[in-house]
């Protein structure tokens, strides 16, 4: 979980106006001191305190390829997730995995619940037993 702005700015302050090390500000402010550290270089550097975007990856289907989805699904209800990843190829020329195309549909609250023989799957069932 990142620190709140009000924390970072009341720790720059209190160390530009010397009210400590950093190690006792990290104490005093129960951070640890790699962060009293990068928050005064990054006000140094920028002038402010805001934390770096987060990690990870653009999104290979984003809004625009969910709004595709979302007419691709409304011409064949009934597609499986290799299907979608085939006509989204064609439409947009951007080829996915299964994987990328079930994370999409989930992401806008569609769920795909198929074999490969077009019937929805069941409830799991067991076999008698002999």
């Amino acid at each position: 979980m990142a620190y709140s702005m009000d924390l970072r700015y009341r720790v720059v302050e209190a160390y530009e106006r010397g009210e400590g090390s950093m190690q006792q500000l990290a104490e005093r402010f129960r951070v640890n001191v790699s962060s009293v550290f990068d928050w005064i270089v990054r006000m140094r550097e920028t002038g402010d305190v805001v934390p770096d975007h987060g990690g990870g990856r653009q999104r290979l289907i984003g809004p625009a390829g969910e709004h595709i989805l979302r007419a691709l699904l409304a011409e064949q209800a009934d597609a499986t997730l290799p299907e979608l990843c085939e006509k989204l190829a064609k439409r947009t020329k951007l080829s996915v995995s299964d994987t990328t195309m079930f994370r999409a549909l989930r992401r806008m609250g569609i769920s795909r619940k198929k074999n490969g023989s077009r019937v929805r799957t069941g409830p799991a069932r067991r076999s008698p037993r002999p």
